[in-house]
Parts: structure tokens; C-alpha cells; sequence
């Protein structure tokens, strides 16, 4: 009878015992799975960093291209304007499109930026671009023209070039050597390390540059 009164005893210890182990197995388990959804939470944000680093690299890279073919076509008009002023304001037509298409760069960059630094861009119309637009009317005016190129269409060429040199510079601060780097595009696509070039830039082609 007394072994019957100890085997009753310990059976319920049993069950305890094996409903902990569950519970334990359970708790580790769900642990596991939180760290493992927030790990590919985590990892999915840091690739959508990336991916917003990659997008503002490439306009800036593709700001930085156009700007110094511009800067070339627009020696190319200062030197063809002695002795073959209808190949220089031919040129001055085909420079006109690229006018455009760096203002629809400028536009994007600072669209995202605004996301970053709304108080810094938020005086100023992001499509403005008051030196562009007068870059533009003076190379349509140019390439209207016929005949020798005049001294203040050159004086204007020769502003445009010391203009057009100083927003290389400017974005030239920015480090494209880091083209292809994860860790690089990630800090690019929270804010980091282009956010004062797009300001400098905006500022000279809406107020510095034409005052």
C-alpha cells in the first residue's frame, strides 16, 4: 500500500517535469524566430538603404557627367568662335538639351534631400533653377546668331565655364569611389555624406549664380 502511495506521488512530478521541458523547447523556439524575422527585417531595410544609396549615387554621378560635357562644349564654342563661328554656334544648340536634362538631376537630388533637410531646400522651388534657365536663353541665343561671335557672347561663355567649373568642384567633393560599396550606399540612403553637395549646388544655381 505505502508503494502504491509513492508511485501516485511521483507521477505527477513526472508530468511537470516533461510539461517544463515543452514549455522550454517552446520559449527557445520562439525565440529563435523572433531573432530570425528580425534579422531579415533588419537585413531588408539595410538593402532598401542600399538600393536609395544607389539611386541618389547614380544622379549624382550622372549630374557630375553632364556638367563637365557642358563645360566642354562650352570651350568648344570659345574655340571654334575664331575661325569657324558656324561650327561654334552649332555647337551651342547641341549643348542646349544637356542644359535640361542636368536640371531634371539637380531636381531629383533635391526631391530627395527635402526628405532629409526639408528646413535647408524649403525656400526654394526645386524646379527653379534660375542660372540654368539663363544658361539656356543664352545658348538659344547664340546658336539663333550668325556671324563672329561677339565679346559679350563670349564674356557670357567664359561665366558660364567659371560657373560650370565651380559646380564640378563642388560635387567632385563627393567621394565616387565608393561606387559598388554596400556599407557606402547604405550611408548614402540615410542621408549621409551628399546632403551639403545638393545644397551648395542648389544655392549657386538659384541665388549665388545669378545675382
Amino acid at each position: 500500500m505505502s508503494q502504491q502511495v509513492s508511485e501516485k506521488q511521483v507521477e505527477p512530478t513526472g508530468k511537470k517535469s516533461i510539461a517544463f521541458a515543452v514549455t522550454l523547447v517552446l520559449l527557445v523556439a520562439s525565440i529563435m524566430l523572433n531573432v530570425l524575422f528580425s534579422t531579415k527585417n533588419m537585413s531588408y531595410g539595410q538593402d532598401q538603404k542600399a538600393d536609395s544609396g544607389e539611386h541618389i549615387f547614380q544622379h549624382l554621378a550622372s549630374f557630375n557627367e553632364k556638367n563637365t560635357l557642358l563645360i566642354k562644349y562650352v570651350y568648344d564654342i570659345v574655340d571654334f568662335s575664331p575661325e569657324n563661328s558656324k561650327l561654334a554656334r552649332l555647337t551651342a544648340a547641341h549643348a542646349l538639351p544637356l542644359v535640361g536634362e542636368m536640371k531634371k538631376e539637380l531636381s531629383e537630388l533635391i526631391t530627395i534631400a527635402q526628405d532629409f533637410d526639408e528646413v535647408a531646400f524649403s525656400t526654394q522651388d526645386k524646379d527653379n533653377h534660375e542660372w540654368y534657365k539663363l544658361i539656356e536663353e543664352q545658348l538659344q541665343l547664340i546658336a539663333n546668331q550668325e556671324g563672329e561671335l561677339s565679346q559679350a557672347e563670349l564674356d557670357e561663355l567664359n561665366a558660364m565655364i567659371e560657373g560650370s567649373e565651380y559646380l564640378a568642384q563642388t560635387v567632385n567633393s563627393f567621394n565616387f569611389k565608393v561606387e559598388g560599396n554596400k556599407n557606402a550606399m547604405i550611408r548614402l540612403g540615410n542621408g549621409f555624406d551628399w546632403i551639403e553637395q545638393v545644397q551648395a549646388i542648389e544655392l549657386y544655381v538659384n541665388i549665388e549664380g545669378v545675382q
